[in-house]
């Protein structure tokens, strides 16, 4: 199982896979990214990789996400 990641406007698809899933971490870095939004988190994944997104719950999307796969750390609370 992956997360799929569709990147507007160019389209790119990446995929993570759940169990390669490391951390889940608030982010408001102003690094570029394909996040639309400043209101950001980052997923830690595989070795050393990370991407920044912004999900429209952050809250919910990180909930789902450690259901999927309950070794993730996440450290994302309600706001």
């Amino acid at each position: 199982m992956s997360l799929n990641l569709i990147l507007y406007p160019i389209q790119n698809i990446f995929y993570i896979g759940i169990n390669d899933i490391k951390e889940i971490t608030k982010s408001n870095t102003i690094i570029s990214s394909p996040a639309a939004s400043f209101d950001r988190i980052e997923i830690k994944y595989g070795k050393f990789q990370e991407m920044i997104i912004s999900p429209k719950d952050k809250f919910e999307f990180a909930k789902y996400l450690t259901k999927l796969n309950p070794k993730i750390k996440n450290n994302i609370t309600e706001d």
